[in-house]
């Protein structure tokens, strides 16, 4: 072998000795890549589990409307007939609202129209003193000017105030009658408000006032008056 070719040798020998290294070390770094992926994916799947479960354990942003009316209704009217119309003149529909510090307001809105929630409530009252509210001369409008629970939640405790107030109109011929009822309440606890707690009370709250309009000794003399 001459001087030249054995220095070839060498130098391919060692090249072929280098390049082992670098092989191995490509090998290492694309197993690695894979699982560098493989923990993103497994991350990006525990997030949307996480969250999903996140979801599924938020409450719901709907409260159901079903005035609780403790006083019975007692047989007033007889062959009374009057047209019944229940208006919402709120200007936002939710009527449960949470406040916190630096963070968007939690709202939480009837799951049916309050005001047909009201009109069912209080047509089925004045049907059970005697007074048909199928339609009539005589009409009876109330407007909801405000129905909302306000409650200033804290991380230790929450403030909760409420207000209804119902504008009544009646028209009975040449006469008129009109009365404001207006409602408040106020509550407070430790740590965190409890939605259910909060739509029961205002339920009870709404169940009130019907009562009080519906046997209002003002409005019953009006409507007993020919």
């Amino acid at each position: 072998m001459s001087y030249f070719s054995a220095i070839s040798s060498v130098i391919t020998h060692c090249f072929s000795m280098s390049s082992l290294p670098n092989a191995k070390a490509s090998k290492a770094a694309r197993n690695s890549s894979k699982a560098v992926k493989t923990n993103s994916y497994r991350t990006i799947l525990s997030v949307s589990f996480v969250t999903l479960l996140g979801a599924c354990a938020t409450p719901p942003s709907q409260v159901i409307v079903a005035p609780q009316i403790s006083q019975a209704a007692m047989p007033i009217y007889s062959g009374n007939n009057i047209s019944l119309a229940v208006v919402d003149l709120r200007p936002s529909n939710h009527l449960i609202q949470i406040l916190r510090k630096d963070k968007p307001a939690e709202l939480f809105s009837p799951a049916q129209s309050l005001s047909d929630s009201l009109s069912a409530s209080l047509s089925q009252y004045l049907n059970a003193q005697g007074l048909s509210t199928q339609g009539g001369v005589t009409q009876m409008k109330v407007s909801i000017e405000k129905a909302l629970v306000s409650v200033q939640q804290s991380m230790v405790k929450y403030q909760a105030s409420s207000e209804i107030r119902l504008l009544v109109n009646i028209n009975k011929g040449d006469k008129t009658y009109s009365q404001v009822l207006t409602s408040k309440g106020n509550s407070n606890g430790p740590i965190k408000a409890d939605i259910a707690v909060l739509e029961r009370d205002l339920n009870q709250q709404l169940g009130k006032v019907i009562s009080e309009l519906a046997n209002n000794p003002e409005l019953i003399a009006f409507m007993q008056n020919n």
